[in-house]
C-alpha cells in the first residue's frame, strides 16, 4: 500500500483529511500530516513514506525536496500557484480546492502531464513566485478552512552567490545551490576561508564537504540592478529583516508564504541514526525555546458525560511521552472541575496530600490579596483593588511545581481539583485567573491541558478565556449537539473570541447503531473538526483500575489520541510503551 506523508501549512486541512481517512477505506495510507517541517527528517525516519504530497503553501519552507526513494508530488491552491510550482520540476497533481478533491487525486494517483500544465509566464523566467495574489480565490479557501493565513509581501532577493559575494553566480556555488545555500553551509564556508588565511599555502588542506542535493529550482537568468560592493564582515543573523531593494513596491509585487529558517537545516544526504536526529532536533528546539510560549488547551462540553475528562487525561499523558527540548515534553494537567473533579481518582494520585492541589494554591493567592487590600488606603473600589492585586501576584516555577503532583516517573504534572466539595465553595474568580495566568506566563510547561466541568462558572470561563485552543467535545447524541451549539452561540453573542474553537467527536460508533453519522454532525457545526475518538468499551475498566487506556498501544482509542496529538504538535507520535498496573 502507498504510504503518504502530507505537508500543508493548514493544520485543520490535514485534520480533515485524517478524519475522512478514518471514516472510509482507501488504497493508500496517510502515515502522517505536518504543517511544520522543523522535524521533517525525523518524521520521514519514523514513518518511512513512499510519497510526499506537498502543498503550494509549504514549497518554500525547504530549499530542496529530493529524498531517496520518496516520490514528491505537489498541488496548487490557485492558478498562479500552478505556474509557480512548475518551476520546481516535481510531479504535479493539480489545483486542489477541498479535502475530498485531494483524497480523490490520491486515490486515483493522478499526475498532470507536462502538456496539460499552464505555460510559464514570460515575465517569470526566473521561477519567482507570482502566485498567491489572487486574493478572492485564496480568501475563499481560507474561509472554508477557518485558518486564514496572511500572505507576507517580500521583495525579490538579489542573487548573492556564496555568502553574499558579489559577482558569483549560481554556477560558481557549491553544487549549483546558489542563493539556496543554508546558514550552516555559509558558516562552514566562512570557517574554511578563515583557515586558508591563517595556514601556510603549502600546508593548506580543504575540509571535506558533504555532498549536497542538486537544486531543482531554475537559475535566474538576470542579475539585480544593484549589488553590494563589499563582502559582509559578519554572518547575517537569522532574525534580521529581509533587505529592502532600492525600488519601491506596489500591491502587484510578489507574495510568498513566510517560512521560518531553522538554525540547522536538515541535509537529507547525511545518514544519521534516529538517536542522532533526535539529539540534533533537541539542539534546534533549545535555540528556539526562548521564542515559544506555553500553549494552553482547554477541553469543554456543555453536556455532561461526553467524555471530556477522559480525553483531557489521555491527551496530557500521551503528550508527556513526546520528545521535547530537554527530554520529553513537560505537561501540566489542570482539573478545573472544581466541584467533583475526577483526575485525582482516575490517575490514582495522592488524595491525602492537602498541600498539592488547587485548593492550596487558591488559599495562598487569597491570603496575598487580603494582605494587599488591608494595606491599601487609596479609597478606591475594593473590587478594583482585588482584581489589580490578583493580576500582580507572580509565582516562581519552583513554587508552581510545589502545588502539583507528578504522575509516576513521567513529565506530566497534575494540579488536582479540591479533595472535598466543601473546599470548592471557597473559590473566587480571580484565583482561577491568577493560577492559569501564572501557568501560561512561566514557560515552565510546553502545554497546559485544562479539563473543565459542564457549567459556566468562573473556572470554566477562565479556562476558555485564556486558552490558545478550545476543543469542544461532541457525541453522536442530539442533546449534546444542541447543548454545545447553544453554548457556542451564547459566546458569540457576547463577542467572545470563538475563532480558537475546534471540536472532536467522542465515542464514535456506526451510524446504524446511533441513527446519526459523523458526517451529518460535521455538516451542522460551523467550526472545524480536529478528530474522532471511537467508542472504547474498556474505558470504565481502565478508570476503575487507574490504568490509563492510552497505555494499551493497540487500542483504537489510543490510535485516535495519537493522531489527534500529532495534529497538535505537528510531529509523529513516539511508540507507546506498555506499563504495569499501578496501585491505588
Amino acid at each position: 500500500m502507498r504510504n503518504i506523508l502530507l505537508i500543508d501549512k493548514r493544520s485543520t486541512f490535514i485534520s480533515d483529511i485524517q478524519t475522512h481517512m478514518m471514516i472510509e477505506n482507501h488504497t493508500f495510507n496517510i502515515c502522517s500530516g505536518i504543517s511544520d517541517v522543523s522535524n521533517l527528517m525525523l518524521t520521514i525516519q519514523n514513518f518511512n513514506p513512499s510519497e510526499i504530497y506537498l502543498s503550494e503553501n509549504m514549497i518554500d519552507s525547504q530549499p530542496d525536496w529530493n529524498f531517496s526513494n520518496i516520490a514528491v508530488k505537489t498541488y496548487a491552491l490557485s492558478d498562479e500557484g500552478e505556474k509557480y510550482l512548475q518551476s520546481y520540476g516535481y510531479s504535479y497533481v493539480g489545483k486542489i480546492s477541498s479535502t475530498l478533491e485531494l483524497i480523490d487525486v490520491m486515490e486515483k494517483n493522478i499526475i498532470v502531464n507536462a502538456d496539460e500544465k499552464l505555460s510559464m509566464n514570460n515575465n517569470n523566467v526566473t521561477g519567482e513566485y507570482v502566485g498567491m495574489d489572487n486574493n478572492n480565490q485564496i480568501n475563499q479557501m481560507n474561509e472554508q478552512d477557518n485558518t486564514a493565513q496572511q500572505m507576507n509581501q517580500v521583495p525579490n532577493m538579489p542573487n548573492m552567490g556564496i555568502m553574499g559575494m558579489p559577482g558569483m553566480s549560481p554556477a560558481g556555488s557549491v553544487n549549483g545551490m546558489g542563493n539556496q545555500m543554508s546558514p550552516e553551509m555559509m558558516q562552514m564556508m566562512m570557517q574554511m576561508m578563515m583557515q586558508m588565511n591563517q595556514q601556510p599555502q603549502q600546508n593548506m588542506q580543504m575540509p571535506q564537504m558533504p555532498q549536497m542535493p542538486q537544486a531543482t529550482q531554475p537559475i535566474p537568468t538576470s542579475m539585480p540592478q544593484t549589488m553590494p560592493q563589499t563582502m559582509p564582515q559578519t554572518m547575517p543573523q537569522l532574525s534580521q529583516p529581509v533587505p529592502q531593494m532600492s525600488q519601491p513596491y506596489t500591491d502587484q509585487q510578489l507574495h510568498v508564504q513566510s517560512a521560518q529558517i531553522n538554525p540547522v537545516q536538515q541535509i537529507n544526504t547525511i545518514q544519521m541514526t534516529q538517536e542522532q536526529q533526535i539529539a540534533q532536533q533537541s539542539v534546534i528546539n533549545d535555540i528556539h525555546r526562548g521564542d515559544k510560549n506555553t500553549k494552553v488547551i482547554t477541553f469543554f462540553s456543555s453536556k455532561g458525560g461526553a467524555g471530556t475528562t477522559s480525553i483531557a487525561e489521555s491527551v496530557a499523558l500521551q503528550l508527556s511521552k513526546q520528545p521535547g527540548t530537554r527530554g520529553n515534553l513537560k505537561i501540566c494537567l489542570v482539573d478545573f472541575d472544581i466541584d467533583f473533579g475526577d483526575v485525582l481518582t482516575d490517575l490514582s494520585l495522592d488524595m491525602s496530600n492537602e498541600k498539592k492541589n488547587i485548593t492550596a494554591w487558591a488559599d495562598n493567592i487569597r491570603r496575598q490579596v487580603e494582605t494587599i487590600v488591608a494595606s491599601d488606603n487609596s479609597g478606591r473600589d475594593i473590587n478594583d483593588i482585588i482584581n489589580e492585586s490578583a493580576r500582580s501576584i507572580k509565582f516562581s516555577n519552583d513554587e508552581i511545581i510545589d502545588f502539583m503532583q507528578q504522575y509516576n516517573d513521567t513529565s506530566l504534572y497534575v494540579l488536582p481539583a479540591p479533595i472535598t466539595h466543601k473546599d470548592s465553595m471557597k473559590f473566587e474568580g480571580y484565583e482561577f485567573l491568577t493560577i492559569l495566568s501564572n501557568l501560561k506566563d512561566s514557560k515552565e510547561f510546553d502545554y497546559v491541558i485544562v479539563d473543565t466541568k459542564s457549567d459556566s462558572r468562573d473556572a470554566t470561563y477562565c479556562a476558555l478565556e485564556l486558552a490558545d485552543t478550545v476543543y469542544m467535545v461532541f457525541t453522536q447524541e442530539i442533546s449534546c449537539i444542541n447543548s454545545n451549539d447553544s453554548f457556542y452561540s451564547a459566546l458569540k453573542d457576547v463577542s467572545f473570541d470563538v475563532s480558537k474553537f475546534m471540536y472532536v467527536i467522542n465515542r464514535v460508533r456506526n451510524q446504524s447503531e446511533t441513527g446519526l453519522g459523523t458526517t451529518e454532525i460535521e455538516s451542522t457545526i460551523p467550526y472545524k473538526c480536529a478528530g474522532h475518538m471511537h467508542e472504547a468499551s474498556e474505558m470504565t475498566k481502565a478508570h476503575n483500575k487507574a490504568v490509563p487506556l492510552v497505555y494499551t498501544a493497540n487500542n483504537t482509542f489510543t490510535k485516535d489520541i495519537d493522531m489527534f496529538i500529532s495534529g497538535i504538535t505537528g510531529t509523529p507520535v513516539v511508540e507507546n510503551k506498555k506499563r504495569g498496573l499501578f496501585k491505588r
